[in-house]
């Protein structure tokens, strides 16, 4: 990676933390940063609750702070604590800057770094969840008073970052934050050398059909997200079922039981006893499982910048997405794959069935989505992003 030759100097001895609800978070997306940061001399920290991703930022030589978190509720005692908490950590730790992602971390962690006295602070909003996809009166009364809490905690924030330009203006538009504030660093980026088409020869992929019960000549659609159902899984099972024998699908993630929209193991069970889904769970490593894929589909009714459609497209592979904001970024209608409306099964049907019945538009979508990836959502231009963006606050609290 070519970054500016003072970089070592900016960040050497510098020290940094990383605070989500999540350790498959942390891991999984902020790793290639925290480690451009630890090559730059810098010392990093995850905190984050516990879990199998915890054991190995140590790995990386990246410290690990455990942190339990309520995701269910914003219970104003629980809450509280949390922050507290979090403050005694950071005086602990002494950060140079404090990076936050999502909703939760994000106003816990302004507010505790706020009264932690930390330099820099900056918050990620990876998306806007489940409070504005549901539309009840109980979630519109919640979100208001999330609303006010989040406008409060920001301002403690040097930079709120953005993942796609819908969700930085819905921000602004609230007050939610200040311009001088918003930044926007299109998703977290991809490994395009990793995710790449050209790691699996024809008879390689015929091998991992077969070991996972796939036909050579079946069309295999696949959805890669968590078990919840703003991601519209409901949607992906129905459509499935309306197209079952035409193409084989499967379904790769879990349930999460921190979510109140979580789907069962026992919903979706009803559907791969009757053979319309494979239903594997949550993969460690989903490249083979797209090297077999010829479709990617995410119905999902809210992004910021999706990174399993990223991941699809730099496979080659042409995506079925929905018109929302985070997936109008990825995907470019009828030139990467399709956007459909949101909730519509209808419309998710026919642009499934076009891409199965279509092989050579397929392949040219399926090209057009890696050389996307390539150009815009590659690894090393993303972090360099995010490393100028540290470098403008380190200056800025130098001087």
């Amino acid at each position: 990676m070519q970054l500016a030759p003072d970089y070592k100097e900016i960040f050497a001895r510098k020290r940094f933390v990383f605070f989500s609800h999540y350790d498959l978070n942390l891991y999984r997306f902020r790793m290639p940063v925290m480690r451009a940061l630890r090559e730059w001399g810098a010392r990093v920290w995850a905190i984050c609750p516990p879990g199998e991703y915890s054991p190995r930022f140590r790995e990386h030589g990246i410290g690990f702070v455990p942190l339990s978190l309520d995701r269910k509720t914003f219970h104003p005692l629980r809450a509280w604590a949390t922050v507290h908490r979090l403050r005694s950590i950071l005086r602990a730790l002494r950060p140079d800057v404090l990076h936050t992602f999502t909703l939760r971390p994000n106003v816990y962690g302004a507010l505790a770094g706020w009264l932690a006295g930390v330099p820099a602070i900056v918050s990620t909003v990876t998306g806007l969840g489940t409070l504005y996809t549901r539309h009840d009166v109980r979630t519109r009364v919640l979100r208001w008073g999330v609303e006010q809490v989040t406008r409060l905690a920001l301002r403690a924030a040097e930079a709120v970052i953005f993942q796609n330009p819908e969700d930085q203006h819905y921000y602004l538009s609230r007050k939610l934050c200040r311009s001088e504030q918003a930044r926007l660093i299109v998703s977290t980026g991809i490994d395009i050398k990793t995710f790449s088409p050209d790691r699996f020869f024809p008879d390689e992929r015929q091998r991992l059909r077969q070991e996972r019960g796939l036909s050579p000549d079946a069309v295999v659609v696949t959805m890669i997200a968590r078990l919840i159902a703003p991601k519209g899984v409901r949607e992906f099972l129905q459509a499935a079922e309306r197209l079952n024998g035409k193409a084989r699908f499967v379904l790769i993630g879990e349930p999460d039981p921190g979510n109140l929209d979580s789907l069962t193991w026992e919903e979706i069970g009803e559907y791969v006893q009757r053979g319309v889904v494979l239903a594997p769970g949550w993969q460690k490593d989903v490249i083979p499982w797209l090297a077999i894929t010829d479709i990617f589909v995410l119905p999902s009714y809210r992004e910021g910048t999706p990174v399993t459609v990223l991941e699809a497209m730099a496979m080659g592979l042409p995506v079925v997405a929905t018109d929302v904001p985070g997936c109008r970024e990825a995907v470019v209608a009828g030139e990467t794959g399709f956007l459909v409306p949101p909730r519509d099964v209808d419309e998710l049907v026919r642009a499934i069935q076009k891409l199965v019945e279509d092989p050579a538009l397929r392949r040219r979508m399926g090209q057009a989505g890696r050389a996307r990836a390539a150009q815009r959502f590659a690894i090393e231009r993303i972090t360099a992003q995010y490393l100028d963006l540290y470098a403008e606050l380190l200056r800025r609290h130098a001087g």
